[in-house]
């Protein structure tokens, strides 16, 4: 399976509105991604050796990642009223983290894992397995990652030490009506071969 999964707010359920940002405006967006991005390769390297990191700002056509910003996920952003004009700009800014000489997101991709890193950067929010005082303990950071997004929206692809390569998405949005249904705040985008 492979595309975006969107989930129904079901009738008795309260909506939520993330507003786990709020905890990062005392910095800029810019810094507050950074300095998230460097913590977590820090805590995910492999061994003694320096962790290296790689981070530089491109665009890319928009033909050429139409299947990553379908149509669907637009009906979504233009809910949220998160992109200009109800269409995406024919030329996409994106920002890349890349970081080597770490595990990767180590441990089950399954959704029902319950622990793992995998796990807790992709399904868990506002929860960690970090104990003490470690930073990150608090599992929010990873919204960073949303913060300096236009649509909110991250993809993250995956190189682990079990060989997999393993890529997913995820926007953290808000709760909204589309087509008289009520959607939560977040959608996952799901990649397999």
């Amino acid at each position: 399976m492979t595309g975006w999964i969107f989930r129904e707010i079901e009738k008795g359920i309260p909506e939520r509105n993330p507003r786990e940002t709020e905890f990062f405006r005392i910095t800029s967006p810019g810094e507050a991604v950074v300095r998230e991005f460097i913590q977590n390769s820090l805590d995910a390297r492999r061994n003694q050796d320096p962790v290296k990191i790689k981070i530089f700002l491109n665009s890319i056509r928009r033909e050429n990642i139409k299947n990553f910003l379908d149509n669907e996920l637009k009906d979504h952003l233009n809910a949220c009223s998160l992109i200009d004009r109800g269409e995406y700009p024919e030329d996409i800014s994106y920002i890349v983290l890349e970081d080597f000489n770490t595990t990767g997101l180590d441990g089950s991709y399954n959704p029902d894992a319950g622990k793992g890193n995998f796990y807790n950067f992709w399904w868990r929010e506002g929860i960690s397995e970090k104990r003490g005082q470690r930073a990150g303990r608090w599992g929010l950071g990873k919204t960073t990652f949303h913060i300096v997004s236009k649509i909110r929206t991250l993809w993250g692809l995956t190189v682990r030490d079990d060989g997999k390569i393993l890529l997913m998405g995820k926007a953290l949005l808000r709760t909204h009506l589309l087509n008289g249904r009520r959607f939560h705040y977040f959608l996952c985008y799901l990649f397999s071969s």
